[in-house]
């Protein structure tokens, strides 16, 4: 008992990598997370305020060093591989959640987790309607959801009833859609800077206008749009 309490704390100040490794593949009937982003810090939140069970998967280290260094059960690396799956306990999960923004990875992972877990919930944050059909289907049995068109829906309420130009800057499907979204209204024209994106995930009209350029200053602006 001596040697374990001693190797257990060497383990820790050494490699606390591993210790959180260890503490997610002795993990029951728990909460996987997959993706450290924004949604996902909301739901490690909730898990952790509710004394839920739960285990993070990320395969940037950077993103999880704070729950790294609290001691909580992180898996470091890539989650469509099912070595790194199975140090989640994936086949003892209750239910995982998704949130990959590659919709490729996030398909994979699905499959991957399927084949280990046929019984557990999945939740996927995926973006299209072929996409979120196909989670859905047998085997998956996946549940999708698209976080930008749950936002859009408030949104909404902003953006309709006007008339005239729109300035839209950002780089995310958020943006994307409420561009869009504005770009089908009668009498409006949008130009959406994104200088990470040459297009978007939807059809494309010409009253949108995607410059590739991002907009920090007025100046910026002005080059491209009349403010006037």
């Amino acid at each position: 008992i001596v040697f374990g309490f001693i190797m257990g704390e060497l383990l820790e100040k050494y490699n606390p990598i591993v210790t959180s490794r260890i503490l997610a593949k002795h993990k029951r009937n728990h909460t996987i997370i997959i993706g450290y982003h924004h949604l996902s810090e909301r739901i490690t939140e909730f898990c952790i305020e509710n004394k839920k069970s739960f285990c993070v998967m990320e395969d940037d280290q950077e993103k999880v060093e704070d729950l790294i260094s609290g001691g909580f059960p992180v898996v470091v690396g890539d989650a469509t591989e099912k070595t790194n799956l199975k140090y989640a306990s994936v086949q003892r999960a209750k239910e995982v959640f998704i949130n990959i923004d590659d919709v490729r990875v996030a398909i994979v992972c699905t499959e991957r987790i399927r084949e280990l877990n046929p019984d557990c919930r999945i939740y996927v944050r995926a973006f299209g309607d072929h996409v979120q059909e196909y989670l859905r289907q047998k085997p998956l049995n996946a549940f999708s959801f698209s976080t930008s068109k749950w936002a859009m829906d408030g949104i909404k309420n902003w953006i309709d009833g006007k008339t005239g130009k729109a300035i839209v800057i950002g780089r995310d499907k958020l943006t994307h859609r409420i561009a869009y979204n504005i770009s089908m209204q009668h009498d409006r024209e949008v130009f959406l800077f994104d200088d990470e994106h040459d297009g978007i995930e939807f059809v494309e009209n010409d009253q949108l206008h995607i410059i590739n350029e991002f907009a920090c200053f007025l100046s910026d602006l002005r080059e491209q749009v009349k403010l006037e």
